[in-house]
């Protein structure tokens, strides 16, 4: 099954890059194929500064598929 990864963090001190294994290693330990990961640093409250999710919903709706 395939599978996509969504990251967020909203502040400097946080980063996606120490959440990318986890989340891989739990996608394979499930059977997950992951095809796209989309990540990003931006508030939650920030209306419309989140680009990459965005992107994510609009792949989902377009079905897109690596």
């Amino acid at each position: 099954m395939k599978a996509a990864l969504y990251l967020r963090v909203s502040s400097t001190e946080q980063t996606t890059e120490n959440q990318v294994p986890a989340l891989q290693a739990y996608a394979k330990s499930r059977g997950y194929d992951i095809v796209e990961v989309y990540q990003e640093q931006e508030s939650a409250w920030k209306s419309g500064h989140q680009k990459e999710l965005h992107r994510l919903l609009s792949d989902c709706r377009n079905g897109r598929r690596k």
